[in-house]
């Protein structure tokens, strides 16, 4: 049964880094579909004194807080934009087979999504912060986009510039692409979640077809894709980080429900190879009372503070660091 219990809660914690998820990452609509509220009717009792107690009651203590096992810890969740069924030029120097030089048009995967996750044992709050992937930082005095730096540089440089964004050090990442995604939510019966606008969009290039309707639906792993790739806000990247973010919550809350636990191995054995993650199986059986706490804490999104700006040309989101380290310096 224990066996069963962590594979089953290695499934949960891999299901729910993809979302990056991931990502963009990154707009709490699902909030609206998935929060049950509990609000009991208040009646005001006034007494006089003719009615009130002479007697002295005993106050009873509030009742304690359950123990957690686990210690918090801050995870990257990186949503990829790696289509191997779309394109066939990654790695394209490796594949050369002509006579000559080799053609330098290999195709780079970045970070299109990227979610920075923080489960908070001490405040008892899953803490979600969209990262947008054209952040500005520095690379060796040159500027560059942050979901560039995941191409570039590599997952552990990429966290480096994540910890100096929010002043936290990030303990784990996990990233996973967008394919991938879809296989995992086919696996687990799919994901309600309510569509926060129409969306259509056809891209013949990339054999893309996205057409969803406004409205709580069940995804499949399809239209889950449809709606991750999904990129014709009016109000471009935040909005696509806020439906991000939001999937991946619902993602998180059905993972997190007990029922999975006799799937656990068919779940294990469908996404293991779909993810690149240093959080290992021993971090996991440490953590287990903590994630599962998911629906005991608060879930809170917060927006990372910067501009829209243009530099050199290129359009940058423009971080405001200190802002943003005086916002996170509360969960330290």
């Amino acid at each position: 049964m224990l066996s069963a219990l962590r594979n089953f809660l290695l499934t949960f914690l891999i299901a729910t880094v993809i979302f990056g998820t991931i990502a963009y990452f990154v707009v709490g609509f699902v909030l609206d579909t998935l929060a049950v509220t509990i609000s009991a009717e208040s009646v005001d009792e006034t007494y006089t004194t003719e009615t009130l107690p002479t007697e002295e009651t005993e106050e009873t203590a509030p009742p304690e807080e359950d123990e957690i096992e686990g210690e918090t810890f801050n995870i990257l969740l990186i949503g990829t934009d790696y289509q191997p069924d779309k394109f066939n030029d990654y790695n394209y120097e490796e594949k050369w087979t002509g006579s000559g030089f080799p053609d330098k048009r290999s195709r780079k995967v970045s970070a299109d999504l990227l979610v920075f996750l923080r489960v908070d044992k001490e405040n008892r709050k899953f803490v979600f912060c969209g990262l947008p992937s054209n952040t500005r930082v520095l690379v060796d005095g040159i500027s560059m986009k942050l979901g560039d730096v995941y191409a570039e540089r590599g997952v552990e440089y990429l966290c480096g510039k994540v910890s100096g964004l929010t002043g936290l050090e990030i303990d784990y990442y996990a990233s996973l692409d967008v394919g991938s995604i879809a296989s995992v939510v086919d696996k687990i019966g799919g994901v309600s979640y309510y569509i926060p606008e129409d969306m259509k969009y056809e891209d013949p290039d990339q054999d893309l077809v996205i057409d969803l309707k406004k409205g709580t639906t069940m995804l499949d792993g399809d239209k889950a894709e449809q709606l991750l790739r999904y990129v014709g806000y009016s109000n471009g990247a935040s909005s696509r980080l806020s439906t991000a973010i939001g999937f991946l919550q619902a993602m998180i809350a059905k993972f997190t429900n007990i029922t999975y636990l006799t799937k656990a191995p068919e779940l294990y054995k469908s996404v293991a190879d779909y993810f690149d993650t240093n959080f290992t199986a021993d971090d996991l059986v440490n953590n287990l009372d903590l994630i599962f706490s998911y629906s005991k804490f608060e879930s809170t999104i917060v927006s990372y503070p910067g501009s829209n700006k243009v530099t050199d040309g290129v359009n940058y989101f423009e971080p405001s660091t200190s802002s943003a380290h005086d916002m996170f310096e509360s969960y330290k």
